[in-house]
């Protein structure tokens, strides 16, 4: 059940655990660094048993031209 580099939300505020939401499913989780909270789209990088490890995902800037 491998699931690094899936996209998903917080559903419970992680500081540093909490819940997540991943293609419907609800998962444990662990903030790889800060405070994460609740709504805002987390992308995962490991996993520790059951609970994943994740990260705040990182808005891309468009080039304004």
């Amino acid at each position: 059940m491998k699931r690094c580099g899936s996209n998903g939300e917080v559903v419970k505020t992680l500081a540093p655990e909490g819940l997540v939401k991943i293609k419907g499913e609800l998962w444990a989780a662990k903030s790889a660094g800060r405070r994460i909270d609740t709504s805002e789209e987390i992308t995962v990088v490991g996993q520790e048993g059951l609970k994943l490890i994740v990260q705040k995902m990182e808005k891309e800037l468009n080039d304004i031209r």
